[in-house]
């Protein structure tokens, strides 16, 4: 599930160092309007600061920046309450019961490692203990500090730039909630396997989103359509092609937006880069 993994934590540790080029593109449409894509990670190492200067440029240069979500949503109670109801069971399930006796087992064993009691986790469903499990993991390896969305996000409270969302609150709860349904035993056995192999597979996955390349990034994506079809069709297809009319419409207008999603959204045949470029628009990186 290091696909999977990846979209939701693509943040690790990598060496500070200066290279040609980084995630951020600028996107111009045959009217002159432009925008600054940018490929972030959610997640840092304190050391990764300062950011690729390329990302403060393009910031310098828009009037408002676009990220993925309302992140500071989350710290409203009404909707902490609406993703509880979403990511615990609701009825009798409870992971005991949906998930083979091996597998929890297996669940548990790793939950231990982390003196996480996994009975206290009896009422969630397997992607939230997973990516809870990931978020333990990351935080051990020293992965403390905000991301780049958040970075940026409270750059732009500060400075008082306009600040706009790709998708709601509630579409990221959901595909959190959703992921792995009607496959838990597949889904967990597979992510407690590549949870081992996070450090090794980060590092490759790291030095291709510093350096704006995209080589492994693109391996992991074909790895994903293959392998979880469902999962590739929610998670990156379905909100790519989501996104790409808001950011036509970002770029209808005389004002410059800077628009931070995930790295992986920007790569493969159905990545943001590719359709822009179908779409007429001339694409450069910074």
């Amino acid at each position: 599930m290091k696909k999977l993994l990846v979209i939701l934590f693509l943040n690790c540790f990598f060496l500070t160092s200066n290279y040609a080029q980084t995630s951020v593109w600028k996107v111009t449409n045959p009217k002159g309007n432009s925008i600054f894509l940018g490929g972030t990670v959610h997640l840092l190492s304190p050391k990764d600061y300062p950011l690729p200067k390329e990302f403060l440029t393009a910031y310098e240069k828009s009037e408002l920046i676009a990220i993925e979500t309302d992140i500071d949503q989350m710290n409203n109670p009404a909707i902490a309450q609406k993703m509880m109801s979403q990511i615990m069971y609701q009825d009798d399930r409870t992971l005991s019961k949906v998930l083979d006796s091996s597998v929890y087992q297996m669940l548990k064993k790793e939950c231990a490692k982390f003196n996480l009691p996994i009975a206290n986790l009896n009422k969630m469903k397997p992607s939230i203990v997973i990516v809870t499990l990931t978020g333990m993991k990351m935080k051990s390896s020293g992965i403390t500090s905000e991301g780049v969305d958040m970075h940026f996000l409270t750059k732009a409270k500060k400075d008082k730039k306009e600040v706009l969302f790709l998708e709601s609150i509630d579409n990221q709860i959901q595909l959190l909630a959703n992921m792995g349904d009607g496959n838990e035993n597949n889904f967990v056995k597979k992510s407690l396997k590549e949870l081992d192999e996070t450090d090794t597979i980060m590092d490759g996955l790291i030095s291709d989103w510093r350096k704006g390349e995209h080589t492994i990034m693109g391996k992991q994506i074909k790895e994903m359509k293959s392998d979880y079809p469902q999962l590739y069709k929610d998670l990156l297809v379905n909100r790519n092609n989501n996104w790409i009319p808001v950011i036509d419409n970002y770029l209808e207008t005389e004002k410059t937006e800077f628009v931070l999603m995930g790295a992986l959204h920007l790569h493969g045949e159905s990545g943001i880069l590719n359709q822009l470029k179908n779409k007429g628009y001339t694409i450069k990186q910074l």
